[in-house]
């Protein structure tokens, strides 16, 4: 079905893996199991369909050391690239079917957050002061520079996947694609090991009390990397838009 549906244009499946944990499924009244996960992944991967996938990093039931199994999940399912996935949160909505749950144990903050999105804490503190750092990180220009990028050369990429084999004129690209394929690539490997590296880092902060001291080192450093990538990102998006201009072809 995967195949038929690649030929009218499938290019991307968007996946909701929620979690990393049985328990966290289990509290987010998810029916899939872990191993569905990987299938599902490992069913649109090996089918060369890119997955856009979706993790809950922080639900007012994350404790500390599910947040060491969520980064390794991202890292494991080529998620890590994406800044955004290291923040990701429950939205959580007036009539969701978790929040009787968050009533019950004093979790529930209010006022209403964003529209109709109740706030909520945490019950392991170590996780809220995580969860805080990293929304001072998702703010930054930088970061919103980069994930644009990115994902705008993504959807280059995985659409001329489809493309090349549906357009005859895509072939006169095939070399100077193969190039830039590569270095989108190694972007996602390069930004995702660090962003993994630093993540990992806060945890260690955090868990040794010692966040105070080391919370704006590692906010510029997550700084710089977006900054550096988002341009190394445009530079090289510009260059082969120049490339295929030469020979007539327009991806997005």
């Amino acid at each position: 079905m995967i195949q038929r549906m690649k030929k009218v244009g499938l290019y991307q499946a968007a996946v909701g893996f929620e979690a990393s944990t049985p328990y966290s499924l289990e509290v987010l009244n998810k029916r899939a199991t872990i191993e569905d996960n990987y299938r599902a992944n490992n069913l649109f991967t090996r089918n060369y369909i890119n997955v856009f996938g979706f993790l809950i990093m922080f639900h007012p039931y994350t404790s500390f050391e599910e947040l060491k199994t969520n980064a390794n999940f991202l890292l494991e399912m080529d998620m890590a690239y994406q800044p955004q996935n290291w923040w990701s949160e429950l939205y959580l909505w007036p009539d969701s079917r978790i929040l009787p749950n968050i009533v019950r144990d004093g979790l529930l903050l209010g006022p209403e957050h964003r529209g109709y999105q109740l706030l909520y804490a945490f019950q392991d503190g170590r996780v809220g002061k995580v969860h805080k750092v990293l929304q001072e990180i998702g703010d930054l220009g930088s970061i919103r520079s980069y994930t644009e990028s990115i994902e705008k050369v993504k959807l280059e990429c995985i659409l001329y996947d489809v493309w090349k084999d549906q357009y005859e004129e895509m072939r006169v690209i095939e070399d100077e694609m193969q190039a830039y394929q590569e270095l989108y690539k190694n972007t996602r490997k390069v930004v995702g090991s660090k962003q993994y590296e630093i993540f990992m880092r806060l945890l260690e902060a955090v868990e040794s009390n010692t966040l105070q001291s080391q919370k704006d080192a590692l906010i510029k450093e997550w700084d710089e990397l977006g900054l550096t990538n988002y341009q190394e990102l445009e530079r090289n998006w510009v260059r082969f838009r120049m490339q295929f201009g030469r020979k007539k072809v327009v991806l997005i």
